[in-house]
């Protein structure tokens, strides 16, 4: 914030747009022991002087899920972007079939179009690469296209052939050539081509994971997103006997006869039997008197 607490401008916040919305430096402090995060600032971590060393505080043993939760974080903020939206690539991941899910999921991450902005050397950050896309400097061809289409979609995932070049104009171009000159060795991965004379590229191919741009941990990740804290997963009750799907819509407060609803009603189980909430049966009574599927030998 700068001066008198004030927030900073909306002009500032869409000039610096980012997915993370954290300081910077506190997060490479709180992150880089467990690995460095190449696009989240060029700059590097700088060294906190303590007057008073004697008061600094041990570090405390990290668990189980907080190491899990420190691999995630590093993969949201290098590629920029929400838990929700790691959560949407992860599900395509654990899709039948896939024998590598972690593989999958950062190969959807370095497939999208801001991600090549950063890889072939546009911006030196992910948060910079995705204002270039968004205030449409980049342009793309797929396809049986015939004309240069500009994208302003930062989450675009590109596919093997489309053709990325930096928008003809005045602007755009002494932009990125600009950012060149600032960081002119720039490593390309090879499953990219990118010419700086022309300032046109294409997509080759999915990623090879040697050529990662971020060296994540695999088990970690696979813990974050197994298990009973991991994606919700849509569950869908069938009728006894039959493929035909249990609808979840309201019913007036009637349970639905699930499976296990009807051994639910059966036992008794599943009732308030305390307060304003039970129903008629359980008055003055511990268990239903009426239950459909008690059977009485009473009159026999």
């Amino acid at each position: 914030r700068g001066a008198g607490g004030k927030p900073p401008s909306l002009v500032m916040r869409m000039a610096f747009p980012s997915m993370c919305h954290r300081p910077r430096q506190k997060v490479l402090r709180r992150l880089e022991p467990y690995g460095q995060i190449p696009a989240w600032t060029r700059k590097p971590l700088m060294k906190r002087r303590l007057k008073q060393y004697w008061r600094k505080r041990t570090t405390p043993k990290l668990s189980a899920y907080g190491r899990m939760h420190m691999e995630r974080q590093r993969v949201r903020f290098h590629y920029n972007i929400k838990e929700k939206h790691m959560k949407e690539y992860m599900i395509r991941a654990f899709k039948k079939g896939i024998e590598y899910p972690v593989d999958n999921f950062l190969q959807q991450l370095e497939s999208r179009l801001d991600n090549f902005c950063w890889r072939v050397g546009l911006e030196p950050t992910m948060a910079g690469a995705r204002v270039t896309v968004r205030h449409n400097h980049i342009q793309f061809m797929r396809g049986s296209m015939t004309e240069w289409a500009t994208c302003n979609i930062p989450s675009m995932r590109l596919k093997v052939g489309d053709k990325i070049r930096v928008r003809p104009n005045p602007t755009s171009q002494m932009r990125s050539q600009k950012k060149h000159e600032e960081e002119p060795d720039v490593d390309i991965p090879q499953h990219l081509a990118w010419d700086w004379d022309k300032m046109e590229g294409e997509y080759l191919g999915p990623c090879d994971w040697q050529d990662f741009g971020l060296h994540v941990d695999y088990k970690y990740i696979i813990l974050c997103y197994s298990g009973q804290r991991g994606l919700y997963r849509k569950h869908l009750r069938y009728y006894e006997g039959t493929r035909t799907v249990i609808k979840k819509s309201y019913r007036g407060g009637r349970t639905r006869m699930t499976p296990e609803n009807v051994l639910n009603m059966q036992r008794g189980l599943g009732l308030h039997k305390r307060g304003r909430h039970r129903p008629p049966c359980l008055w003055g009574r511990r268990r239903p008197m009426n239950n459909a599927y008690e059977v009485s030998n009473r009159g026999r």
